[in-house]
């Protein structure tokens, strides 16, 4: 997967970038959103190339609403250019199921 998101250049985002498990908020529907309030400014970005059944598989969906998914993430991202980043890791925390682990190693991670 892709994420699209436009960082400033400075000395925070490039801190981010090295971390693992960044807190975020991610919105699953028609489109897919990932939205970071700290430790950088609110920004929000669009996620490329996913599938919504290799997430249902892997995460409950709530659904209910707009949103198949409204989940409070981690996210390890890896930079491929400008306003291009690979998702190395990602999990959803779901109330019914605790985190749920979606990519890992930057591929979908394996079903148990």
């Amino acid at each position: 997967m892709i994420l699209q998101i436009n960082f400033k250049e400075n000395l925070s985002t490039d801190l981010l970038l090295k971390t693992v498990k960044i807190p975020c908020h991610c919105e699953v529907s028609k489109n897919f959103q990932v939205m970071f309030d700290r430790p950088v400014e609110k920004i929000s970005g669009e996620m490329l190339n996913w599938d919504i059944n290799k997430f249902r598989a892997r995460a409950p969906a709530l659904g209910g609403g707009a949103k198949e998914y409204n989940q409070p993430a981690l996210i390890t991202l890896r930079r491929k250019d400008l306003s291009t980043y690979y998702v190395v890791h990602l999990e959803f925390y779901v109330n019914v199921a605790g985190w749920c682990t979606i990519i890992e190693y930057g591929e979908y991670a394996v079903l148990e």
